[in-house]
């Protein structure tokens, strides 16, 4: 049975939440390093992340509490993943600059690499579940995805096709 609350009781726990006080452990240690450069991802984390785990259901150990609720759907938790992914390769890129070794400054664009390739990721995700949440489809991305659409799309073959036109994978094979 999936778990049910009351959505006053659910604003006042997403109110009350804070990385210092629920996050997991890296979270705790962690966040005031990147609370002054990146205050909206806690917004983020308290309204998306926190209501898909068990934080909400009141449990109180820690390692539990963090976990996702049963029946969240797949996509919503892997951005919850990679949002969590970004925050992690921003803390390793600042204890290599820290501490520094022998390849730290490899390592530090390493991982500022990875979050940025993460966060972009993120973003595309996040806008097509908003898409999908509202009926629509981003078709040209689906075909960017599909082999060779990125040389469909290179050549000048959509010149004719606003972006913003929805079309089916019938008329996109057509057209190539």
């Amino acid at each position: 049975m999936a778990y049910q609350i009351e959505a006053t009781r659910i604003k006042e726990l997403i109110s009350r939440a804070t990385l210092l006080d629920d996050g997991d452990q890296y979270e705790r240690a962690n966040w005031q390093l990147l609370r002054g450069t990146f205050p909206n991802f806690e917004v983020y984390w308290k309204h998306f992340v926190v209501p898909f785990t068990k934080r909400i259901e009141g449990i109180e150990e820690p390692n539990e509490r963090i976990r996702h609720r049963d029946g969240v759907d797949q996509e919503v938790k892997n951005l919850g993943i990679t949002h969590y992914s970004v925050f992690l390769n921003l803390v390793y890129a600042n204890e290599h600059l820290q501490n520094i070794g022998p390849s730290s400054f490899e390592d530090f664009y390493i991982h500022l690499v990875a979050a940025c390739d993460l966060a972009e990721d993120f973003l595309t995700n996040a806008y097509l579940l908003i898409l999908e949440c509202r009926g629509r489809n981003a078709w040209y991305y689906r075909v960017f995805q599909e082999k060779n659409s990125y040389f469909w799309l290179a050549s000048g073959m959509t010149k004719d096709i606003p972006l913003s036109t929805p079309i089916t994978d019938t008329e996109v094979r057509f057209r190539r």
